[in-house]
Order: structure tokens, then C-alpha cells, then sequence
């Protein structure tokens, strides 16, 4: 199940977010989100963190890097991933950028390809990265079952052993047995039922999509 891929803008100058809005206007799948100050962008990532974010390094107040410094805070380069957007390119900005935590940078003015570009490949890093993880998941999970399969088999034994002793003695002994081993197997089902469930809830996440042009 695929997501909408929400980007963020984050940029002082009003022309520049219009830009972008062009820039991005002839893919369907993305829903830009805009804003134009350093602590809007943290209140915007606070109530509905965004696939990527584009973030402009110079502006008043808080800046690029501050605002970069601080999400690094919460979220790593996968889960959030950020393409700082700067007039500077000297190689100091860039590396120093990249230091602080930053995925990607693209410089002003914008060559449309280019950002396009860099934008899919952090989503398909991502993408990639999530479904990397899933696939632990599963892995995971089918070696959880069976184990507790095997777990099962026991007291399973138990129980049916029991069961036919009981039908020929009426044994007491034999029917403690068979009431500790139901219950042995009723408490392993229950954990087979809470890692399917979990399981289940990680393969219905959705990813967020690359962006595609309008047919």
C-alpha cells in the first residue's frame, strides 16, 4: 500500500517555494507542504512529519543548520531524510552540511532535473530501507513460529498421552497433566497470535511513493 508523498518546504522567500511548486507540479504523487521560517518547519515535522524535506540554509533566525541539528535530534537520515538548498557552494558549506546530518544538498538556482533527481533517490533509499526492514520482520516472525511449533509439540504430546490414560484409569495424576499441558499450548498460541499481529501491522505500513509524472 503506497502513501502520498508529502515534501516540505522549507525556504524565507516566497518565490523561491513557488518555484518549487512549479518545479514539482507535473507529478501527482507528491503533496507539498510549505513554510518559512526554521521553528514553523519544526512544528510542521511535529504534527505531520513529512517523506523529505527541502531546506533552505541561510535564513534569519533560525537557520538551515540549526533546524537540520535539531531534527537529527529525533529522527535519523533514513526515517527523515533532508536536501539542504543553498546560493553558497563552497565545498566548506557542503561537507559541513554533511556533517551535521544532512542527505543531500542542491544549490540555487535550482536545476529541475537535478532536484527531482535527488528527491527520488532519498525516497527510494528509503522505500528500500523499509522494505529491507520488513523483510527482518518476516524472517524473524517465521523463525518465532517455529520455535513455538515446536513447542507445542510437547505439552501436545502430553496432553493426548494423558488423554487416553484418563479414558482407560480415570486417572487423577494423568488429568493434572492434561490441564497443565492445555494450558502450556493455550499460552503459546497466544504468542503466536501477538507476533502475527504485530507482524501483520508492520506489512500494512505504507512506504511513500517516488514521484511520477502526470500521464
Amino acid at each position: 500500500m503506497e502513501q502520498k508523498t508529502k515534501i516540505l518546504v522549507v525556504d524565507d522567500t516566497e518565490m523561491f517555494r513557488m518555484l518549487i511548486r512549479r518545479v514539482l507540479s507535473d507529478h501527482t504523487e507528491c503533496e507539498i507542504m510549505e513554510v518559512e521560517s526554521g521553528l514553523d518547519c519544526l512544528r510542521a515535522v511535529e504534527r505531520s512529519c513529512p517523506d523529505v524535506i527541502l531546506l533552505d540554509l541561510m535564513m534569519p533566525g533560525m537557520d538551515g543548520i540549526q533546524v537540520l541539528e535539531n531534527l537529527r535530534t529525533q529522527y535519523n537520515a533514513i526515517q527523515l531524510p533532508i536536501i539542504m538548498v543553498t546560493s553558497k557552494s563552497e565545498a566548506e558549506d557542503v561537507v559541513n552540511c554533511l556533517k551535521k546530518g544532512a542527505n543531500d544538498f542542491v544549490t540555487k538556482p535550482v536545476h529541475h532535473e537535478t532536484l527531482v533527481t535527488r528527491l527520488n533517490n532519498q525516497l527510494l533509499f528509503k522505500r528500500l530501507s523499509v522494505e529491507n526492514s520488513r523483510l527482518k520482520e518476516i524472517e524473524t516472525h517465521q523463525k518465532m513460529v517455529a520455535t513455538y511449533n515446536h513447542e507445542i509439540n510437547n505439552p501436545l504430546a502430553i496432553a493426548l498421552n494423558a488423554a487416553q490414560v484418563i479414558k482407560t484409569s480415570q486417572s487423577l495424576d494423568q488429568l493434572k497433566n492434561l490441564e497443565d499441558a492445555l494450558w502450556r499450548i493455550s499460552e503459546i498460541v497466544k504468542k503466536i497470535e501477538k507476533t502475527t499481529l504485530a507482524q501483520n501491522a508492520a506489512v500494512d505500513t505504507p512506504v511513500p511513493s517516488l514521484l511520477r509524472k502526470a500521464e
